[in-house]
């Protein structure tokens, strides 16, 4: 069943994406809902507070899809790579959920509840590669030095995939992305 709540959060996240951040008012939210300005107080105190709360559904919405993407059956490595390849699949598939979080990362410099949200996505990321990193080492007999730094590592060259892709237009690129992503994460775990 879907909410009142759910029903904000998703003109909200359209909202947001039409007409930015600063123009988008709780006005255009509530009329894009069908409910009255106030209401949407009764859920959150302030664009802010909507905006994080964007932001925690959006990333949410990603985990899950992600996580259909991984073949459980795979080696540790195939599915440390199908989660890699899911979040440019993702991104790239959902550009107005995805700009949603990239706006939680501009945001988490200036504002404090944003920086948690912000913080508390890239721990259960950075979470989820060191997992993998971990079945790898298990699977392969590898001892990783410093299995903290490499799932950073990864997760950093992830982002900047993420966000060359989300800029750019043509649909290929996503294979390039992914291609490269793939490529640079087998190295790193050579190293």
């Amino acid at each position: 069943m879907i909410t009142t709540q759910d029903q904000i959060l998703a003109a909200a996240v359209t909202c947001f994406n039409e007409t930015g951040f600063e123009q988008t008012t709780f006005k255009d939210i509530a009329s894009k809902v069908g409910v009255t300005q106030p209401l949407i107080y009764k859920y959150f105190k302030n664009k802010m507070d909507l905006f994080a709360a964007c932001g925690l559904m959006v990333a949410a919405e990603g985990r899950i899809y992600i996580d259909a993407s991984i073949d459980q059956r795979a080696s540790a490595l195939e599915r440390l790579l199908a989660y890699a390849g899911a979040n440019l699949e993702w991104f790239a598939n959902h550009k107005s959920k995805a700009q949603i979080l990239l706006g939680i990362n501009y945001f988490a410099l200036s504002d404090k509840t944003i920086e948690t949200i912000n913080n508390e996505i890239l721990r259960i990321g950075l979470e989820r590669i060191e997992t993998h990193l971990v079945q790898i080492g298990h699977e392969t007999g590898t001892k990783f030095q410093n299995v903290s730094d490499l799932s950073r590592i990864i997760h950093s060259i992830m982002v900047g995939e993420i966000i060359k892709l989300h800029h750019s237009k043509a649909k290929q690129k996503t294979n390039l992305a992914r291609t490269l992503l793939f490529s640079a994460i087998k190295k790193i775990l050579k190293n």
